[in-house]
């Protein structure tokens, strides 16, 4: 009971000296920043400089870093790359700290940074800036940390072994993944330290080339899309149909397939006919095809908007093909790209 109450004290803590902005960031999940990252490095920042952004001594921090190990890239590789170090918008965590080491989820921007709140969208805009920028990166492009900056994982030395600090209230880690605690006692199970190794595995995993059958291509164009392009996964929604469903659902019973969470997610983002097959599945007889359904319930499960209040939820449980009545089963969430928040 003690432990109970100084855990709930504590986070009334850390509610209170969090600034009011950062209790509202949106969630991710570790295979999101995967996805939709690029490039994907292991890094250690060699300086933070403040490039001036105005005529009265404004300034916008930006990072050079030394690329440890490439993990993702959709061109060239170079060996040192430039980064904004500071957010675009009040609740963007991006920052950057001479001497770390890092693994960062990176956006090459098509066009010019630009900030979202007054302040910072001015100094962005600033001619000053830009032209600050190509002196000091000689010219390279200027990457930005992925997801307001969920995309930087601090990575630290524990007896001997490499971690990466992952804010699990932001970034959700799969339930079977091995964690550590972090040093700082306020901060409970909100941040947990996961051994580096496997993060670059999973990457790697994640990322490996997967032989497509040919009746899945369309399921894997959707996953696709849900990665990288959410208008066009919307798009493809009203044309998904009962056998890109009964694929999907398939594709839950191989424990071994890369893209499982994926699977699960878009299961869930499809809505209503998602939720019927995975409830049928979850009375299979195939007792591989309820494992495969009941994996996606527990990821789907992981999210931190699970409220049947909510608007972002299933409707309510409706008979089970076959049952005598409706079944209970988990609330998870429907994903979505374009808000922030539910």
């Amino acid at each position: 009971m003690r432990s109970l109450i100084a855990r709930v004290v504590g986070l009334a803590f850390l509610a209170l000296a969090l600034p009011a902005h950062a209790t509202s960031l949106s969630e991710t999940s570790i295979f999101e920043l995967i996805g939709r990252a690029d490039p994907i490095v292991v890094a250690k920042v060699l300086r933070v400089v403040d490039v001036p952004a105005g005529d009265r001594g404004q300034t916008v921090k930006v990072a050079e870093a030394e690329v440890l190990e490439w993990i993702k890239s959709g061109g060239a590789r170079p060996k040192r790359i430039w980064y904004l170090a500071e957010g675009t918008r009040d609740a963007d965590q991006s920052t950057a700290f001479k001497g770390e080491k890092v693994l960062l989820f990176l956006w090459i921007p098509k066009e010019r940074i630009e900030g979202f709140d007054l302040d910072i969208a001015k100094r962005l805009a600033s001619p000053l800036f830009w032209k600050g920028v190509k002196e000091v990166t000689g010219g390279a492009p200027l990457m930005q940390i992925g997801f307001s900056g969920h995309g930087r994982i601090p990575i630290e030395r524990v007896v001997g072994v490499e971690y990466g600090e992952v804010g699990t209230w932001r970034v959700r880690l799969p339930p079977d993944m091995t964690t550590i605690p972090v040093e700082d006692p306020w901060m409970f199970d909100i941040d947990r330290r996961v051994p580096l190794a496997d993060l670059i595995a999973l990457a790697k995993r994640r990322l490996a080339p997967i032989k497509r059958a040919a009746d899945a291509a369309k399921v894997f164009k959707l996953l696709d899309a849900l990665d990288r392009d959410i208008e066009a996964a919307e798009a493809m929604r009203e044309g998904v149909d009962k056998k890109d469903i009964a694929v999907l659902v398939g594709l839950l019973d191989d424990p071994a397939f890369p893209r499982r969470h994926d699977v699960a997610e878009a299961l869930v983002w499809i809505g209503d006919a998602g939720f019927d097959a995975l409830r049928v599945a979850l009375v299979s007889k195939n007792v591989v095809r309820r494992r495969g359904a009941a994996f996606a319930h527990a990821w789907a499960a992981t999210s931190e908007d699970m409220d049947p209040g909510g608007g972002c939820f299933s409707p309510s449980p409706r008979p089970i093909p076959g049952s005598a009545g409706p079944r209970r089963t988990p609330w998870v969430r429907r994903r979505s790209w374009k808000a922030s928040m539910c």
